[in-house]
């Protein structure tokens, strides 16, 4: 059985712990489905671990302003394009131009033929390394926050 086939084998379950994550970091979901969840920085390790930990892949990061008032002062914001209101904390979030950083779909298409836990553990590692590499970007704010994407069937909705 593939990753993914494994994953929608199991997909309630799969879904239930993945949107209870979402709650326990309060993490705010971008759209319907799986591709977008703003992470505060200061929880992506952990919740990347976790991840890890229940053998799901995350395949993109990109990158938002968190638009506060406190920010916009500090730093400037709002940056970027515009997006959702913040569920959890004040502000909002502009979607920036910095380039996503996706997994090679070569490297995703292995993983799914064969999901080993050491490849889950190299490609989160990976996404987790361009998270925090971030502030050797030219375009560094301290107003930035990740969203990741999770390597889920495409048609999964997550019930937000």
């Amino acid at each position: 059985m593939t990753y993914l086939e494994k994953l929608n084998h199991e997909k309630n379950d799969y879904q239930k712990l993945i949107n209870n994550l979402v709650k326990k970091y309060k993490i705010q979901f971008v759209g319907i489905g799986y591709s977008e969840l703003i992470i505060p920085i200061d929880i992506v390790d952990e919740f990347v671990s976790e991840l890890t930990k229940n053998k799901i892949i995350v395949n993109l990061v990109t990158w938002w302003c968190h638009c506060t008032e406190k920010n916009e002062k500090l730093y400037n914001c709002p940056h970027g394009l515009g997006g959702p209101d913040s569920e959890y904390t004040n502000g909002w979030f502009s979607e920036m131009g910095i380039q996503a950083f996706e997994v090679d779909v070569n490297i995703l298409e292995r993983a799914n033929k064969l999901p080993e836990d050491s490849k889950i553990r190299d490609i989160n590692n990976s996404v987790l390394h361009n998270i925090l590499k971030i502030n050797e970007d030219e375009s560094f704010s301290p107003c930035l926050v990740p969203a990741i994407g999770l390597y889920v069937p495409k048609e999964w909705k997550n019930n937000s």
